[in-house]
């Protein structure tokens, strides 16, 4: 819970997650409520399907994990500005922070060099090779192979299988497709790529 790519909602509002939102969709894993606000997770764009309340954080959604395509934030009471200010504090103490891969583990350093020509060849390949020609059935081997090479550096891949994984790289690559397949695969992890330069 916590981890991976953060975003903050710039307030009140409903937004449609990769419609326009820099968000993309299906891709919330937990939130964090601010005192005195409360969120509404959708399961389809333009607010459609089933829906969550949350008045309070939560570090992981269980079932709703990555299922959320529009979201409502709403005030229900001017917040307490000291409280507000704490949890603004707590949560900004994790923003940024990367999941720390120890290099100096034998299994991690024995996976890295065995991995290595794989890794190279992800970080060479970008967006239109993950697209460009190929099948559902071959993003979903290529992604089953991604969570390979990351379990066996020590990232915690227990959230996702091949599938689930192939679906997560989609929708980052229809939010954004500036980075490489490998870097985009360290942003869903929170691993920080540039380790593997």
């Amino acid at each position: 819970g916590f981890r991976g790519v953060a975003w903050q909602i710039p307030g009140p509002g409903s937004y449609d997650l990769g419609n326009g939102f820099d968000m993309p969709n299906d891709s919330i894993c937990s939130i964090g409520v601010c005192p005195g606000y409360k969120v509404t997770l959708y399961q389809h764009s333009e607010f459609g399907g089933g829906s969550a309340e949350f008045i309070e954080g939560k570090d992981d959604l269980g079932e709703l994990n990555r299922q959320a395509s529009s979201l409502k934030v709403e005030r229900l009471e001017e917040p307490d500005p000291g409280m507000a200010m704490e949890w603004f504090m707590v949560h900004a103490e994790n923003e940024g922070l990367y999941e720390e891969i120890d290099f100096d583990v034998a299994g991690t350093a024995k996976a890295l060099k065995f991995n290595s020509k794989k890794i190279k060849n992800f970080q060479a390949a970008a967006e239109p090779d993950w697209y460009g020609g190929t099948t559902d059935n071959e993003r979903i081997k290529l992604g089953g192979e991604l969570i390979k090479i990351f379990s066996d550096l020590g990232v915690d891949t227990d959230d996702f299988d091949g599938d689930t994984f192939a679906q997560a790289m989609n929708n980052f690559y229809d939010w954004r497709k500036d980075l490489s397949i490998w870097d985009s695969a360290c942003m869903l992890l929170n691993v920080n790529p540039e380790d593997f330069k």
